[in-house]
C-alpha cells in the first residue's frame, strides 16, 4: 500500500473517533458537568498526542484544528472565532509535543499543557468575551469560560500522561529496527531503494 495513502486512512480513521467522541459530548450533554469534561478533553488530547508518533505532523495539526470547527457547526462552541481559538490550542499542543518527542516526551507533556493552557486562558477566557458586546451570548460566554479554565490543564497532563505508553512503545520499536538496519547494510540499502520507490511513485 501507498505511505501516503496509508497516511491519510490513518488520520480519517483518527479524525474520526474523535469526532464520535465529540458528537457524543455534545449529544449527552456533559459539557455540563466538571467531571466529564475532564474526561472528554483528556481522552481527545491523549488520542491526538498519542498520533503524533505515527503520524505525519500536518496530517495529525490538521486533525486537531478541524476537530473544534466541526465543533462550531454541531453546536459545541457559540462563534467561529472561540472555536478558532480552541483549534489553535490544540495546533499548540500537537507542535510543542512533536518537538520533544526525541528529546523528553515528559517535559514536552508538561510543557505543552502549560502554554496551552496559558492561551486559553488568555484567548478564550479573558480577552474573547471583552469582544462580545451582545448581551444574549453572555450565557453561552460564561459556559466558554468555565470549560476552558482549569479543567483544560488537567485534561491535557492527564491525556499526555496516559499517552506515553503507547508513544514509547512505537518509538522503541523504531530504535530497535534502526540498530538492525545498522548492523545488516544490505538491509539498510534494500529498505532505502524500497523508500525511493514510494516517493517515486507520489
Amino acid at each position: 500500500m501507498n505511505t501516503g495513502k496509508r497516511v491519510t486512512e490513518r488520520s480519517v480513521l483518527v479524525l474520526g473517533v474523535l469526532l464520535i467522541l465529540q458528537l457524543a459530548f455534545i449529544l449527552t450533554k456533559s459539557y455540563t458537568s466538571t467531571a466529564w469534561i475532564i474526561v472528554y478533553f483528556t481522552l481527545q488530547n491523549m488520542i491526538l498526542i498519542a498520533a503524533c508518533t505515527w503520524l505525519n505532523p500536518i496530517y495529525i495539526t490538521g486533525v486537531g484544528f478541524l476537530l473544534p470547527i466541526v465543533g462550531y457547526f454541531t453546536g459545541l462552541y457559540p462563534s467561529m472565532m472561540f472555536a478558532i481559538n480552541v483549534a489553535l490550542g490544540n495546533a499548540i499542543l500537537i507542535i510543542i509535543n512533536m518537538s520533544f518527542e526525541r528529546r523528553s516526551i515528559l517535559v514536552g507533556i508538561v510543557l505543552a499543557a502549560l502554554i496551552q493552557f496559558a492561551y486559553y486562558w488568555l484567548m478564550v477566557v479573558r480577552i474573547m468575551p471583552m469582544l462580545i458586546t451582545d448581551t444574549a451570548s453572555l450565557p453561552a460566554i460564561a459556559f466558554m469560560q468555565d470549560m476552558f479554565d482549569w479543567k483544560q490543564l488537567v485534561a491535557a497532563l492527564i491525556g499526555g500522561f496516559l499517552s506515553t505508553f503507547p508513544r514509547f512503545r512505537i518509538l522503541l520499536h523504531r530504535e530497535m529496527h534502526q540498530m538492525e538496519l545498522e548492523e545488516d547494510p544490505a538491509e539498510a540499502s534494500a529498505e532505502s531503494k524500497v523508500q525511493q520507490q514510494q516517493l517515486d511513485t507520489k
